[in-house]
């Protein structure tokens, strides 16, 4: 397709050591395809194709270098952690990425449409899935 018109939307998960891209085939990632959203072309990888390269379907890890593949139109983010350790650990990746200059030439960064939004999206069912829609329409609709 004409990629001029397509709004491109980035999945980022921040873990405690390193930064993850969440692909086409992973659960948000079939939601924001449901509501008519595209992907970045870094991260509009099927189940099938990521399995092949990175050995997992769904996300794989970036190097800073690669910084670049977590750019779109709108950059969504979380960090997770079942144990408070975990979660301070993960805060602290978060703000190593954000203080990093690579992440300043961003275009979703320059346009201030980074959202940090909760960790049901990592999950799955109607719940989640409702959960992650209405984060779309609160960042992208109605604040447009």
């Amino acid at each position: 397709g004409d990629r001029a018109d397509e709004f491109d939307v980035s999945i980022v998960r921040v873990y405690p050591t390193h930064v993850n891209l969440y692909l086409k085939d992973s659960f948000c990632g079939t939601v924001v395809a449901d509501a008519g959203l595209s992907r970045p072309p870094a991260q509009d990888l099927t189940a099938a194709e990521a399995s092949t390269l990175f050995g997992s379907p769904i996300q794989y890890t970036i190097s800073r270098e690669k910084l670049s593949d977590a750019d779109g139109d709108a950059l969504f983010l979380w960090t997770y952690g079942h144990q408070r350790e975990i979660v301070q650990q993960a805060q602290t990746e978060k703000a190593k990425l954000m203080a990093d200059p690579l992440w300043s030439t961003l275009t979703a960064v320059q346009n201030q449409q980074v959202y940090e939004v909760p960790s049901y999206w990592i999950g799955d069912g109607p719940i989640a899935a409702n959960a992650v829609l209405d984060d779309l329409f609160k960042y992208l609709v109605e604040a447009s």
